[in-house]
């Protein structure tokens, strides 16, 4: 989009929102206005909607490097579920026959999916420190009975662990929906990005012996609070394919 058509799309926003003024006389002529400007300019509802979609990436890189680990996408989902977005999980370029971990990205209106990618890089922080302190507690305890935990049995009591705590979580969760146009207008942006391709997350096994895992996860999911903040009018800004 060039410099000149962003002024227009400008114009013509500001134009839409004076005519939701209480004057109806101001209310009538700016909404004339902006349709002048559409029609001449060839400016739509959707190319206005697309010039307030963005994408914002989290700070936090993946555990995997191709395909995320459920409890990670799970709670990719629960946050843009809130801030009404959509998160993508991108794998990281390969270095010498090397693939890093992947990383990942919201995509909404600018505002939405900053306060998304916030929320998700603080979540991911809190989860995976609480995920290691339970591993290390589960390790001390089985020590003092005399016995080891396998690789395996760490990895499904930590998943274990996470979809209790992301369980509870997602219940402090209000979808948000947003106009037709901008959800439009963010799955046209994703589908030009990923080409059309999802990516698919690793499964979480967990066994019947990981019940106090999970009933753990949901004790210590229940101390978080997700808290959406406000603009300046006073509206709640509430705010996974493979690239």
């Amino acid at each position: 989009m060039n410099v000149e058509l962003d002024r227009i799309i400008d114009k013509v926003k500001k134009c839409l929102a004076l005519s939701k003024s209480d004057n109806p006389h101001e209310a009538a002529a700016a909404l004339r206005q902006a349709q002048a400007l559409m029609r001449k300019h060839g400016i739509d509802e959707a190319g206005i909607a697309a010039s307030e979609i963005s994408a914002a990436d989290v700070e936090h890189k993946s555990g995997n490097t191709a395909r995320p680990p459920a409890w990670e996408t799970m709670l990719m989902m629960l946050v843009g579920t809130a801030f009404g977005c959509k998160g993508m999980f991108v794998p990281a370029p390969k270095v010498n026959g090397r693939r890093g971990a992947g990383s990942y990205r919201y995509v909404g209106v600018t505002a939405n999916a900053t306060m998304a990618s916030h929320t998700s890089t603080v979540l991911m922080r809190l989860l995976r420190a609480a995920r290691v302190a339970h591993v290390k507690q589960l390790k001390s305890e089985a020590k003092l009975e005399g016995w080891k935990l396998t690789t395996a049995e760490e990895r499904s009591a930590a998943d274990a662990f996470c979809l209790g705590w992301l369980t509870v979580v997602q219940k402090q969760v209000t979808e948000f929906a947003n106009p037709p146009e901008i959800d439009q207008a963010i799955q046209k942006h994703l589908v030009e990005v990923t080409g059309g391709r999802v990516a698919r997350s690793t499964p979480a096994r967990i066994g019947q012996v990981d019940q106090s895992s999970v009933s753990e996860g949901c004790r210590a999911g229940g101390e978080v609070r997700l808290y959406r903040p406000v603009n300046a009018a006073g509206d709640p800004q509430r705010a996974l394919p493979q690239l």
